[in-house]
């Protein structure tokens, strides 16, 4: 038995003024043991059959996906021929060209447009001509470059004509000094 001492029993002691009688849990009929046994046998049965099937269909899922990966697996690829477009066909699509850097392009000589053949945007050739300038101010200093070019040579073609023995002491044969500064 248990003594005053008893700290669970010093616990569940009621206050002062009331009655310490304690009530004793009601009897529950005992259960047979067959009773029981089969019990455990059901729930034991459904949680076997339970866990199967979520072990046949865990299974199955994956057999499904793995037909369905190599399925997938196998490319699908279309192939069509290419063909040559037409060339006087033009493609319009809407778009702005911009240069990375622009760089102003002058004129390397002075003159006026005789002629335009190509228009700005219109599709060039290399070597193509674009347009025809008049230069009358380089072609006038062309033909008196020219003209200097031809003197000069006439000029030189008649040195050996000059060379005539000056008399001296010294029998070399040399031009006079006014035709050398002529040169």
């Amino acid at each position: 038995m248990q003594t005053e001492t008893d700290p669970h029993r010093a616990a569940a002691t009621p206050p002062h003024g009331q009655d310490a009688t304690v009530t004793p849990p009601p009897d529950l009929p005992a259960v047979p043991p067959r009773t029981a046994l089969f019990i455990i046998a059901v729930v034991l049965l459904a949680l076997v059959i339970g866990g199967a099937l979520t072990m046949f269909s865990r299974i199955r899922a994956s057999r499904t996906l793995a037909r369905e990966t190599n399925r997938e697996a196998i490319p699908n690829v279309a192939i069509i021929h290419a063909s040559a477009e037409s060339p006087d066909e033009q493609l319009v699509l809407p778009a702005s060209v911009q240069a990375f850097q622009q760089s102003p392009i002058f004129a390397r000589t002075n003159g006026y447009l005789l002629r335009w053949n190509k228009d700005i945007g219109s599709r060039v050739k290399k070597g193509e001509l674009l347009a025809e300038i008049d230069t009358p101010e380089i072609d006038q200093e062309l033909m008196q470059a020219r003209a200097t070019r031809q003197q000069v040579a006439a000029q030189l073609n008649a040195g050996p004509a000059c060379v005539r023995p000056i008399p001296s002491r010294s029998r070399k044969r040399t031009c006079r000094p006014a035709i050398i500064s002529r040169l």
